[in-house]
C-alpha cells in the first residue's frame, strides 16, 4: 500500500525536484549533523555556533545563578526535617556539609 501511495505521488513530481530534495537533505546531513555532533563528542562548540558563546560571555543572556541549586537543597533538606524523616543532628550534620560544598 505505502509503494503504491509513493508511486503514485511520485508520478506528479518532477525529477529534478527530487534531486534538488536529495541534495538538501545530504548537505543537511553531511555538512551541518555529523560536523555538529563530531564537535559535541570532543566537548567543543561548533564552529557556526561560537557567536552564541560569545554573546554569553558578554552577558547578553543572563544565566541562572549558582545559589538556586544549593538554595533549593538547603529547603528540601529542611522541609525533611520538618516532616520528621530525618532527626535535628542529621539535618545539622548535612546542613553544615552542604555549606561546605557551596
Amino acid at each position: 500500500m505505502g509503494s503504491m501511495v509513493m508511486s503514485t505521488f511520485m508520478m506528479f513530481v518532477p525529477q529534478h525536484v527530487v534531486f534538488l530534495f536529495l541534495a538538501i537533505c545530504c548537505v543537511g546531513f553531511f555538512g551541518i549533523y555529523i560536523p555538529y555532533n563530531e564537535s559535541k563528542k570532543k566537548g567543543e562548540v561548533w564552529k557556526p555556533l561560537r557567536w552564541l558563546k560569545r554573546m554569553t560571555s558578554l552577558g547578553v543572556r543572563k544565566e541562572k545563578p549558582a545559589s538556586t541549586g544549593g538554595r533549593r537543597r538547603l529547603d528540601q533538606l529542611e522541609r525533611l526535617r520538618e516532616a520528621g524523616i530525618i532527626s535535628e543532628e542529621e539535618y545539622k550534620q548535612r546542613r553544615r556539609r552542604m555549606e561546605k560544598e557551596l
